[in-house]
């Protein structure tokens, strides 16, 4: 298990205690235990592999697929979180409660009691294309001395103003929505959204989405729009646009090659729809 830092100076005990984080790679193939310190967050993010962990205060494995995250935290003392599986695309983030608190302030609850309006993620979630950036650029940062520390802070900082607007965005009014009474529905329109996420580059077809995930395609689109404020079409390109965005920030792919990843077998569709999201063309976005 290696820790990435900032050369020796980001070790050292004081940097540690003033900037509140570390970043570990869980590159070991063995089952593997790290201890967390007491009134700690810890955010554990694979890119491509699966594999299984459990903690000290809860043996139960619990299994985490790719580009799936967890964000477990246990304030009253100091803890151990167990992998086996886990390769060098592993990466867990471990974050100073008080520091996340300084982000954030009062909304957020990790398990201690309080009046917050909404919890993190008790469960793996997916990330989605907007989520999975900011981390994807915070554990591939190379960046040395006070630039690398900025860096990473921002990044870190934009992962949890996203995701936390992403949690109080998805909390549904279920009475508001007479398809969704059923906790089961609400559940099948979650699905749906993970298949979306994972086979952005596929040809999605409602109907067929519907009956993957056991619904019908009328109750799908609606109970989508409901918990999610948007369409099944709309969320769908906007999952290609950011996975776009990824690969062209990546050297040696074209704008050929990154339209046919995000599934369009038409570039100037593509390109079209990507100057719609972000303003600029593909072509100009890989040049800067």
């Amino acid at each position: 298990m290696n820790q990435i830092g900032l050369g020796k100076s980001f070790e050292s005990k004081k940097d540690k205690v003033n900037l509140g984080w570390s970043i570990v790679s869980l590159d070991q193939t063995d089952k593997t235990v790290h201890q967390i310190p007491g009134r700690s967050l810890a955010l554990i993010f694979t890119a491509n592999d699966n594999f299984n962990f459990s903690t000290s205060f809860d043996p139960q494995s619990v299994s985490i697929s790719r580009h799936d995250f967890s964000i477990l935290a246990f304030p009253r003392a100091d803890w151990q979180i167990k992998f086996e599986g886990a390769s060098k695309d592993a990466r867990m983030l471990i974050l100073d409660l008080d520091v996340m608190h300084q982000f954030i302030g009062a909304s957020y609850n990790a398990g201690e009691k309080s009046r917050e309006r909404f919890r993190l993620p008790e469960q793996p979630m997916t990330l989605s294309a907007k989520l999975r950036l900011p981390l994807l650029e915070l554990f591939d940062c190379n960046f040395l001395g006070a630039c690398g520390i900025l860096f990473r802070e921002s990044k870190i900082m934009e992962f949890f103003s996203l995701l936390l607007l992403d949690l109080q965005n998805n909390k549904p009014d279920i009475d508001a929505c007479p398809f969704l009474e059923d906790e089961s529905e609400a559940n099948k329109i979650h699905e749906a959204k993970k298949i979306l996420i994972r086979d952005f580059h596929l040809p999605n077809k409602i109907k067929d989405l519907a009956r993957e995930v056991g619904t019908n395609e009328y109750k799908l689109k609606v109970g989508f729009k409901h918990l999610f404020g948007t369409s099944i079409h709309s969320f769908l390109i906007d999952q290609r646009m950011e996975n776009a965005r990824i690969f062209l920030s990546k050297r040696g792919t074209s704008v050929s090659q990154v339209s046919e990843m995000v599934g369009y077998s038409n570039p100037s569709h593509f390109i079209e729809a990507f100057k719609k999201k972000f303003g600029v063309t593909p072509k100009k976005m890989l040049a800067s």
